[in-house]
């Protein structure tokens, strides 16, 4: 006899009640954890993809940033490059023009210097 209960049978009843109750019990622990790993693993997966996806978008910005400020550099070095030639193409314009003033003025004082010359220093006879 176990303590105070007069009918072993119904205390081996009480048992058996227990255990299947601890048995309902660890089996629905059992599925709660596996719910709880299968919720954690969809929040890992969803958080996840999350990353991908942002990672994408930023990786989108950057690009899109970067070919804007390509652009702008390309367009900032031919407005050099069309500044830089039309410089040139007065520089020589100015070269060109000054040369035909030069020539003109030394066609003009070549005759000028040799009839100076001519009554500074006269040839001797």
């Amino acid at each position: 006899m176990i303590d105070g209960v007069t009918n072993p049978p119904a205390q081996y009843q009480f048992r058996d009640i227990g255990r299947e109750m601890l048995s309902e019990m660890n089996q629905e622990l059992s599925d709660n954890i596996e719910q709880a790993k299968e919720m954690a693993k969809s929040s890992i997966d969803r958080a996840l993809n999350t990353k991908r996806r942002v990672g994408q978008v930023i990786n989108g910005l950057v690009a899109s940033k970067q070919a804007r400020v390509r652009e702008r550099i390309s367009t900032a070095r031919e407005r050099f490059e069309a500044m830089i030639a039309i410089k040139e193409r007065r520089a020589q314009r100015y070269r060109r023009i000054t040369q035909e003033r030069f020539s003109q003025i030394t066609d003009q004082l070549i005759p000028i210097s040799v009839v100076a010359n001519y009554y500074i220093n006269p040839l001797e006879e």
